[in-house]
């Protein structure tokens, strides 16, 4: 293999071999001069690291994926990492408004969830409760809530029954026949109190009332004529356990005024576990009393309440028996229950069987000395007392209720269209003509000719349908009558499910163009005043009627002419009465200057055009959405702008030629500039995208293969740095590309209607087609590297080099080679090609063989493109300096030795 050195040297005899004979003095010395100055310039050292990665590729190329990070250890004696999943979304920082922008609204908050509905709700509303709903225990509930304060109970008022002790304190007021006195006394520890004049007195364990007589006999003693008031003033507190299956056991500080059930209140009540049935009060080691809360829970009977004393304990044994009630009852749930508790007793507990309850079948499931489960149905519907609803209870039993079938049976029911549907009691002999009586019963324009009973026939309750007249049921006729018989489901259908209605459909210069049902006796004048009355601007001249008429299984259409402004004054001949699909095209003024959107919004690339509907149509989505899936509300229509006669959108017949729609449009106007017309086709734009898109991908494919061949390869920093600039040239050409957007022109060459007649440009059109004919321009454009690109004024006759001249010609960094024309109808003109035709205003072609004799048209541009400079360019011309250079300094060198 050859070393590059010997490349190198090779190629430089071959080139100074090939250049000594064709280069005079002058040129080598300049060469020689140009060699020195580059000889002179350092030589890049090689690089120390690698050379940079090439550009990543666009976003949309397949990366590489990170690893995963390494899972994080804690360290010991510290907190262990919170989670992701614990910790709240974090909330990206919104960019920075501009100013003057409006600032964002603020996130609407979600709407509340519904509230569930209740057990009679359920009831009434249709949905019996399930009988294997999940069940709750009873009365747990009530200490959801946790205590706000272990605070004791002050406020509260106090009777006379109660019993003083250490701790309280004593308001005395004396007044009367002697000098008012007040004395705020205490209850010391061995329960007295202490007063003037009457030293220590007893009152532990006096209620307030003996107190207050008590005070009243010692001062009588010695006064006369007085009043004494005793009240109590800051109460004692008392020190009591709660135990057991409380949620918070402990010691709470309670006042003395406080009962069991504050002090479970303090606690949170029992646990699930605990027992709400058999609550304990210790005091001094024995038990005292034992609380039912169910008293409490069901009737609101605090009778059993004791008032508590200091030490006492409360105590919350485990649960006792439970069974549970499930299905329609009033309040299904599991309840704790005592021994001997019978099925009667469970069920009042749940507030007893509800309407819906089916007593018939209420099954009862137990363990059996724990080694099974049974299943037994009871009839509860006896009256009690009867045997089975004395069945004891045991302990985890279930009871369920099962709901009664919710369908009446003595019902028949009327659907469709009528003006009250629903459910109707069967009553003996009824028929038809009960249910549907008159006219009356039914809403407008119902279908007379068929309706039907869905019946289900006995025993197996198999489904038919039998038909019926309505008309001769609303007539009176006996056979139609048909008797009904329970659970009948009768049905009557508006005109509309088995008829289709009749439209008809406006378009052009009126105020509301769009579908409209066709109404008996319409005529044009009433279809006009239905939308709106015509436009301003609307010719009144001239209207189209376009017509369909069906044949012997074929449908042909014809265009009638008639003039609007007789028909609106009702003259009979052009007031034409109007049949179903007819199309009614109001057209415009005639060379009149109006924008699209004042006439008729544009549709979006790709929307087929579709007119407003009606709102008695809008109403019926059904209705709406079927007509037009069978394609009867879808425009068929090419749209004519700019320079011709009658602007608008034209409906168009199958098979009809551009031709025929501008007769139709009246031809062109004097301004219009034919050469420039642009014709769009949403099929073509539709095959232009699909094409883009291939082109995007294939240039992506190639910059990825180009991307990866020169990181393989060994390049030098110019090389890389060189490539680095091509590559994204490349990739910002593509995102250009994504931004192009295809509007589907197809050229052709536009004559006047009975010239366009027969010839190639004479196109079959499609619906959605669109023409747009411009006014006669009166300049020519240049744009690209140019001094002084811009828009110049059309001379006739001048070329490609006079307009040129006209802008101070090409730049430095232009292309010459690659100067193009781009004609008004789309064409091209370059100066790779061979002859450049050219179109006379007479419409006669002339060939011409230089670009730059080319006579420019009206409305064309001249196309000025950038040289393109790439790499290898760069470093071929820095190789034949080098080449030179050397080559010279060889030369030199000998004739110093000769």
């Amino acid at each position: 293999m050859r070393p590059p050195w010997f490349r190198g040297a090779f190629v430089r005899c071959r080139v100074f071999r090939f250049l000594s004979p064709k280069l005079g003095a002058g040129w080598l010395l300049l060469v020689l001069f140009t060699s020195l100055a580059v000889a002179q310039q350092p030589a890049a050292p090689p690089p120390a690291v690698p050379p940079a990665p090439l550009p990543s590729p666009p976003p949309t190329f397949p990366t590489t994926p990170q690893a995963p990070a390494a899972p994080h250890v804690p360290t010991p004696g510290t907190a262990p990492p919170i989670p992701q999943e614990a910790l709240p979304a974090p909330t990206p920082e919104a960019p920075a408004a501009p100013e003057g922008a409006r600032p964002a609204l603020p996130p609407r908050p979600a709407p509340a969830a519904a509230p569930a509905l209740s057990p009679v709700e359920r009831l009434l509303a249709g949905r019996l409760p399930e009988p294997a709903a999940p069940l709750r225990q009873f009365g747990y509930d009530l200490f959801a809530q946790p205590p706000t304060t272990f605070a004791p109970v002050t406020n509260v008022p106090v009777g006379p029954d109660y019993v003083l002790g250490p701790g309280d304190t004593l308001n005395i007021v004396l007044w009367g026949n002697v000098p008012e006195q007040t004395w705020q006394v205490e209850v010391s520890r061995d329960g007295t109190v202490v007063l003037p004049r009457l030293g220590v007195v007893p009152v532990w364990g006096l209620t307030l009332e003996q107190a207050q007589r008590l005070l009243q006999q010692r001062f009588s003693r010695f006064l006369t004529e007085f009043q004494l008031a005793v009240t109590l003033g800051k109460l004692r507190t008392l020190l009591v356990y709660v135990v057991g299956e409380v949620q918070q056991p402990g010691a709470y500080t309670v006042s003395a005024l406080s009962t069991v059930i504050n002090a479970l209140f303090a606690s949170g009540g029992p646990s699930k576990n605990g027992s709400l049935r058999r609550i304990e009060l210790v005091r001094q080691g024995r038990t005292v009393h034992t609380l039912d809360l169910y008293d409490f829970l069901l009737r609101g009977d605090k009778s059993q309440d004791r008032t508590l004393q200091p030490g006492d304990t409360i105590f919350v044994p485990i649960i006792g028996p439970v069974a549970g009630v499930a299905g329609n009852v009033k309040r299904p749930a599991i309840y704790e229950i005592t021994p001997g508790t019978t099925l009667q007793q469970l069920l009042e507990l749940a507030g007893g069987i509800t309407p819906a309850g089916y007593r018939q079948r209420v099954q009862v499931e137990r363990f059996v000395a724990n080694e099974k489960k049974v299943v037994v149905d009871l009839d509860l519907s006896t009256p009690p007392p009867a045997a089975l609803w004395q069945t004891p209870i045991a302990d985890g039993d279930l009871v369920r209720v099962f709901p009664v079938e919710t369908q009446p049976e003595n019902v028949v029911e009327l659907r469709g269209h009528v003006r009250r549907p629903g459910h109707y009691e069967l009553k003996p002999g009824m028929r038809l003509r009960d249910l549907l009586p008159s006219y009356e019963a039914l809403l407008p324009d119902p279908y007379l000719e068929y309706g039907e009973i869905v019946r289900y026939v006995p025993p197996e309750g198999r489904r038919v349908v039998v038909p019926f007249n309505l008309g001769a049921v609303l007539a009176g006729e006996a056979p139609h009558n048909l008797p009904l018989q329970p659970l009948d489901l009768v049905r009557v259908f508006a005109r509309s499910e088995f008829v289709d209605p009749g439209l008809v459909r406006v378009s052009g210069l009126v105020h509301r163009p769009g579908v409209y049902p066709l109404t008996e006796g319409m005529r044009v004048r009433d279809l006009v005043l239905r939308a709106g009355n015509v436009h301003k601007f609307a010719y009144l001249e001239r209207a189209e009627l376009t017509r369909l008429l069906r044949q012997d299984g074929t449908q042909t259409a014809i265009r009638l002419e008639l003039n609007l402004r007789r028909a609106l004054a009702g003259d009979p001949e052009h007031n034409l009465p109007l049949q179903d699909l007819d199309h009614l095209l109001v057209l415009q003024q005639p060379e009149l200057d109006l924008t699209q959107e004042a006439v008729l919004p544009e549709a979006e690339p790709g929307v087929p055009r579709v007119p407003p509907v009606h709102p008695l149509l809008a109403a019926d989505q059904k209705e709406s959405e079927a007509l037009r899936r069978a394609g009867i509300l879808v425009e068929q229509t090419v749209e004519l702008r700019g320079e011709v006669r009658f602007p608008g959108v034209y409906p168009i017949l199958k098979g009809e030629r551009l031709s025929s729609v501008l007769r139709r449009a009246g031809g062109f106007t004097a301004e219009a500039y034919l050469r420039g017309a642009v014709f769009t086709r949403e099929s073509v734009r539709r095959l232009q995208e699909q094409r883009l898109q291939e082109l995007l991908h294939a240039e992506e494919q190639a910059l990825l293969a180009a991307a990866a061949a020169e990181a393989a390869g060994a390049l030098s920093p110019e090389e890389v740095q060189g490539r680095r600039q091509e590559l994204e040239a490349r990739r910002q050409l593509i995102e250009r590309l994504r931004a192009v957007r295809p509007e589907g022109r197809v050229v052709i060459r536009l004559r006047p209607p009975e010239e366009l007649a027969g010839t190639p440009d004479d196109l079959e059109l499609e619906p959605g087609d669109r023409l747009v004919v411009p006014q006669l321009p009166r300049h020519v454009t240049v744009v690209g590297q140019v001094y002084n690109p811009g828009s110049l004024l059309f001379v006739p006759g001048q070329t490609l080099d006079d307009y040129l001249q006209q802008v101070g010609g090409p730049t430095r960094e232009a292309d010459r080679r690659e100067i193009h024309i781009v004609q008004a109808d789309g064409t091209v003109l370059s100066a790779r090609q061979s002859r450049h035709p050219v179109r006379n205003a007479n419409g006669q072609i002339v060939y011409v063989a230089s670009l730059d004799e080319v006579p420019l048209q009206p409305g064309d541009t001249i196309v000025v493109p950038r040289r393109v400079r790439t790499p290898a360019t760069l470093r071929a011309t820095r190789d034949i300096v080098q080449i030179l250079f050397q080559s010279l300094s060889t030369l030199a060198v000998v004739a110093a030795l000769l």
